[in-house]
């Protein structure tokens, strides 16, 4: 398994290659990367825990009940199963609440998506320009 690390010490604009993820297993599909993306200077990580070397720590808080529609939701479109695993997700939820206080900002999963992106923009060029 490569660390997250590695892959972000690549130069801007390399192509790498990430694991793909198999959600119905809860597992990588292969050991190695197969999934082609090019590092850009913003990289989004979703459902993981926090990255600790990130520059900025955004926190989607949606609410139990949407939470479990959208799981719902997707399985149906994706075929998949995540949804038998929500004990593991919400024990995974667990954790991320017992962390300390490290978000740069806490947006709501039940806004619409262009304001939560507008948030996530502003805050991004308010870090940009001040380094």
């Amino acid at each position: 398994m490569t660390p997250l690390v590695t892959y972000f010490a690549a130069p801007l604009g390399t192509t790498i290659a990430i694991p793909n993820f198999d959600f119905e297993h809860f597992q990588r599909r292969t050991a190695a990367g197969n999934k082609q993306i090019v590092l850009r200077r913003i990289a989004v990580l979703d459902a993981i825990y926090p990255y600790p070397e990130a520059d900025v720590h955004i926190l989607l808080h949606t609410p139990e009940p949407l939470r479990a529609a959208r799981v719902a939701a997707r399985d149906e479109e994706w075929r998949t199963r995540v949804a038998d695993r929500w004990a593991h997700l919400e024990l995974s939820k667990a954790y991320l609440d017992t962390l300390p206080d490290r978000y740069d900002a806490i947006l709501s999963g039940a806004d619409p998506v262009a304001k939560n992106v507008a948030a996530v923009g502003a805050l991004i060029e308010q870090r940009v320009t001040r380094h």
